[in-house]
């Protein structure tokens, strides 16, 4: 079974009608890992709990203070095996394997500040707990802020919070894969449009050599300002020459410091040529291997 996870900042599910939508979009798009931001609840009654979870999730459940935030994260036990969960202020943290890919990883859901100053602490916080896992991650949520002046429109620039953001990323080797469906995925509509990139998946490289074919989409928005965006495996038409990648491979320090390299080097040329030259690196890297035998 494929691993599809989904991130959407909900702005509420106080309301009937937005749970319903919410356990809706899971279904219709068969997500097995949800992040959930801005739930806006203290408590979680029994009866939006069992609706939300269904018989498919467990759920990790990070209560809002008064009624700003609260994040919530669903897993497919038959997908996900969790092993250890870890909540701290604005942030949950799942541990556990991933069965399709047998490997052991970190799942995080964030709600960054929207303060600047808060939200620079906070990306300290963040690099300090992702330093400690020592582990592969999938981090996703809103981070409230961009990489650059192009993921915004209609807002003045934040130069510092831009770099701030870019440095987070890259000081901890994450990977930002191109975003399809639609270019922003926040939306205030009014006198002034406005429109920011503020949610998305970051990943490790690992996590790109272990599911190739992924991309993250953003979807249609519906009952919140925010679109719901889709991290997926894309099974494209056409039979191209099959690659054989051995996992022992990703044991080797020296292989792995030649995928991340490759990665940073192409993280904004799209995962199609990141993929490809990473294939090229690999092919390069066992020859040099062999010849060393």
């Amino acid at each position: 079974m494929n691993c599809v996870f989904l991130t959407w900042n909900v702005m509420g599910l106080g309301r009937p009608e937005k749970l319903r939508l919410v356990v809706k979009t899971i279904n219709r798009n068969k997500a097995s890992i949800v992040f959930i931001q801005e739930s806006k609840l203290q408590c979680m009654k029994s009866q939006q709990m069992n609706r939300l979870k269904g018989s498919k999730f467990e759920m990790a459940f990070s209560p809002s203070v008064g009624t700003a935030g609260g994040l919530i994260l669903l897993w497919d036990p038959k997908i996900f095996q969790v092993q250890r969960c870890e909540i701290v202020e604005r942030i949950v943290v799942l541990i556990g394997k991933i069965l399709k890919i047998n490997a052991r990883v970190a799942v995080i859901n964030v709600y960054a500040p929207n303060n600047q100053r808060e939200r620079k602490d906070f990306w300290v916080l963040l690099s300090n707990l992702i330093a400690s896992l020592q582990l592969p991650i999938v981090l996703a949520g809103d981070f409230n802020a961009v990489k650059s002046s192009d993921e915004r429109f209609g807002m003045a620039e934040e130069t510092g919070a831009m770099h701030d953001f870019s440095m987070f990323i890259r000081d901890n080797g994450l990977i930002d894969l191109p975003l399809h469906g639609f270019q922003y995925t926040w939306v205030r509509r009014g006198n002034i449009y406005c429109a920011s990139r503020l949610d998305r998946f970051l990943l490790s490289p690992e996590i790109i050599v272990w599911l190739p074919k992924v991309e993250q989409k953003a979807l249609p928005r519906s009952l919140s300002d925010h679109h719901s965006v889709l991290l997926a495996e894309v099974v494209k038409s056409g039979s191209g020459r099959p690659f054989k990648w051995f996992s022992h491979w990703a044991d080797n320090p020296d292989y792995a410091e030649t995928i991340v390299k490759v990665c940073r080097d192409s993280e904004n040329s799209g995962a199609v040529n990141c993929l490809r030259q990473a294939k090229i690196a690999t092919k390069e890297w066992v020859r040099e291997e062999n010849e060393r035998k």
